[in-house]
């Protein structure tokens, strides 16, 4: 089984609404919000090879809650792909959670 980030996936979807306006009903588990941050990723400007790396390295669920963070606060986020391999460099060094 894939890994699951420490929070509930309602914490997560009550933080940050905006993410489920990308989904064609509820989102119920975190399979859901993983395939909704695919699609929403290449529209935030994220590339292909930044959002697999975060996949691959933070685990599908906790690198959609990481997008579905960014999508909130997507207006102060001048480079999404570069914020986000930051973050995923601070996951990897065990800096982020």
């Amino acid at each position: 089984p894939e890994p699951q980030p420490g929070i509930p996936l309602g914490d997560v979807l009550r933080a940050c609404p905006a993410m489920t306006a990308y989904h064609d009903g509820p989102c119920r588990t975190w399979g859901d919000l993983a395939r909704v941050a695919d699609r929403v990723a290449p529209w935030l400007g994220i590339d292909g090879a930044t959002w697999g790396r975060a996949r691959t390295r933070m685990g599908p669920a906790m690198a959609a809650a990481t997008l579905a963070a960014m999508v909130e606060k997507a207006t102060a986020i001048r480079n999404p792909g570069g914020y986000l391999r930051n973050l995923t460099d601070r996951f990897d060094r065990g800096g982020f959670s």
